[in-house]
Order: structure tokens, then C-alpha cells, then sequence
């Protein structure tokens, strides 16, 4: 693994090539925590990092909270006192449909992700 992200990964983890993991005590965290963006990129990212441990130490995935996903809201409506937190776009939609006459207030990651998205290079 002549990768720098890969081992610097490895090394904060305390990981090591070839070892089986029945837990994470011998590691230098006992758990690892996925916070990535609500949206297809973070979701490809989660992806990539889990395929990656899966692929070189599957027994971590069976460890007990070893996996952890911290999950934020996309979009948040409120109105008053309540408010309503909606994890996906279809979910958000749906919602929207039936509530658009009221005068909910919306905050949504949408516009961030898309600027985010119209500023980065273009790829070959």
C-alpha cells in the first residue's frame, strides 16, 4: 500500500496488514466515526472507507461498535416550536408535497453542496 492517505489511515489507526481483529483493543481507538456529507459524495466516500477496511480486516466490521456513522440532516423545516429533520432529498420531496401551503422554514445543505460542487476542478 504505496498510498499516503492509506497509510497515514493505517497508522493513526494503529492497523496492521495481515492481522485479523476479533475487537478493537489492541488499536489505538476503540471505534471509528464516519462523518461525511449527506449527499452522493459523502455517501461514496463512506463507501470507499468501509470497503476498505472490509477488504483488508472484515473481522473489524463484526467488532462491536467499532463503525460508527455520525448522521446529519440535509434539509430542516420548522414552524414555530417544531421542527422536522429529513436525512434524504426523496424523504424532503415527499414532505414537501403535502406541506406546501404552510409556511415552514427551510435550511437546507443543498446550496453549499451545489456551490461546493460548481467550484471544483474539472477532472480529465
Amino acid at each position: 500500500m504505496n498510498n499516503a492517505e492509506i497509510t497515514a489511515l493505517k497508522k493513526i489507526l494503529g492497523l496492521q496488514t495481515g492481522k485479523s481483529y476479533d475487537n478493537a483493543d489492541s488499536l489505538r481507538y476503540g471505534q471509528v466515526m464516519i462523518m461525511a456529507d449527506q449527499d452522493h459524495d459523502g455517501s461514496h466516500i463512506k463507501g470507499l472507507f468501509i470497503n476498505f477496511i472490509h477488504s483488508f480486516w472484515p473481522s473489524l466490521l463484526r467488532a462491536p461498535g467499532f463503525m460508527q456513522e455520525f448522521i446529519t440532516p440535509i434539509v430542516k423545516a420548522t414552524k414555530g416550536g417544531v421542527s422536522r429533520d429529513f436525512f434524504s432529498i426523496p424523504e424532503y420531496e415527499a414532505w414537501k408535497e403535502e406541506h406546501q401551503d404552510d409556511k415552514w422554514t427551510i435550511k437546507s445543505d443543498l446550496q453549499r453542496a451545489r456551490s461546493v460542487a460548481q467550484h471544483r476542478p474539472q477532472q480529465n
